[in-house]
């Protein structure tokens, strides 16, 4: 199996070593860890999944095991960051934890196994519903909290 990022409907921003992904179509947004991130960037559709198990180990340090970059699909699998169905490469679940154990990682090394973080993002509809803006009435269990950098002050959002 061959995997492949996708790509439509998505945005991406690399920030300080992790990669942000905001899903338009799903409105979701994900955080992938260094090591994910790698994973996705090299899901070409051209690459097998051990020929990215030997980048990954050449570009983080950790060993070229194909169960990395399997931890890593299946993770971005399930936040649809894949064009791919399951494969092959998806059926052996492992947990992060029983994968450092099994390779030996402790401390920082085990912090570079594969992770990806989603949450749901609201929509502009409902960020507008939550939030008040200047001079929108605030401090009431009802009333919507103020927009940043505004704070409430004597009842209205300043």
């Amino acid at each position: 199996m061959v995997p492949g990022a996708r790509v439509e409907g998505l945005v991406a921003q690399d920030l300080e070593g992790e990669t942000l992904v905001y899903d338009r179509v799903r409105h979701r947004a994900h955080c992938l860890n260094p090591t994910a991130s790698l994973v996705w960037r090299l899901c070409d559709g051209r690459r097998s999944v051990t020929e990215i198990s030997e980048q990954v180990a050449r570009e983080t340090g950790l060993p070229a095991d194909p169960a990395i970059v399997e931890l890593a699909l299946r993770r971005l699998r399930r936040a649809h960051l894949l064009d791919e169905p399951e494969g092959e490469w998806c059926e052996a679940p492992i947990t992060r934890r029983q994968l450092a154990r099994r390779l030996g990682l402790v401390g920082a090394l085990s912090t570079l196994l594969p992770a990806v973080q989603s949450l749901v993002a609201p929509t502009p509809a409902q960020a507008a519903a939550t939030c008040g803006s200047l001079g929108d009435r605030c401090g009431q269990l009802t009333d919507p909290g103020c927009y940043p950098p505004l704070a409430c002050i004597g009842g209205k959002c300043r």
